[in-house]
């Protein structure tokens, strides 16, 4: 496919941009500081793929004006935000994949510790570290979930704690009042989520506030900008200081 034009913009991110590319087809294109997740999310894509689960096959990797890019199947749409009771069916669709034989990717613990955050678990469960609405898009009557760069193996309680700070915190920046709406709409469905989800696979999630202080403090890290920070610490860091800090 080497020689295509691009077609029309049809997705930004923090990392990439999505081009239309063929009638069937999409290009997912790096930014240059990002050149190195191309055959990170080819890889690990494709693996996620094999393993039967709902996301659109990756076909080969281009160089389009520079840039590294990554064709992959076209869906149709729309993403799952345009739907009553999202937060729901990403809670079913979640607990669905964390049930899948485990595919060929490495464990969340070993890169965590490359990062120097020892001690963490080992899992066999599929996870995919940003899944939120809008990364789940309808094609032909089924949900796919797309963005597999962060595709690792790790316990259920991993992932869920991923999903809950991305649909509460991340991206937000800003604490005017339009901020703080998006932010209280974007706090109850994370919680809806995550309710959900607790119905679903109760014992799947025993170790999750040590999981959602783990990716809270690494969020903060990586993304020290985040609006509500001081929120996110007391509510899914360390909520015993903040209820200390509280008073009588």
């Amino acid at each position: 496919m080497t020689g295509v034009p691009l077609g029309a913009l049809i997705g930004r991110g923090v990392s990439s941009e999505v081009y239309t590319w063929t009638a069937e087809t999409v290009v997912k294109l790096f930014l240059p500081q990002f050149q190195d997740l191309a055959t990170i999310e080819f890889e690990r894509a494709r693996a996620v793929r094999a393993a039967d689960a709902p996301c659109p096959a990756v076909y080969e990797m281009v160089a389009v004006g520079g840039r590294t890019g990554l064709v992959f199947e076209r869906l149709e749409g729309p993403s799952l935000l345009a739907e009553r009771g999202a937060a729901s069916t990403l809670a079913h669709l979640h607990a669905d994949l964390h049930d899948l034989p485990p595919p060929a990717l490495p464990q969340l613990s070993a890169t965590l510790a490359s990062w120097g955050i020892d001690g963490t678990e080992c899992g066999q469960s599929l996870f995919h570290g940003d899944l939120h609405p809008g990364n789940v898009l309808r094609h032909r009557g089924r949900w796919q979930v797309i963005d597999w760069s962060n595709g690792h193996l790790a316990p259920p309680a991993a992932d869920v704690a991923c999903s809950v700070l991305s649909i509460g915190y991340r991206g937000l920046r800003g604490a005017d009042a339009a901020a703080l709406d998006t932010h209280r709409r974007r706090t109850r469905a994370a919680e809806r989520y995550l309710d959900t989800y607790r119905t679903l696979r109760p014992a799947a999630l025993e170790d999750l506030p040590m999981w959602l202080a783990t990716i809270g403090r690494l969020l903060l890290e990586r993304e020290p900008a985040t609006a509500f920070a001081d929120e996110l610490t007391t509510r899914w860091i360390d909520p015993a200081a903040g209820a200390t800090g509280s008073g009588p």
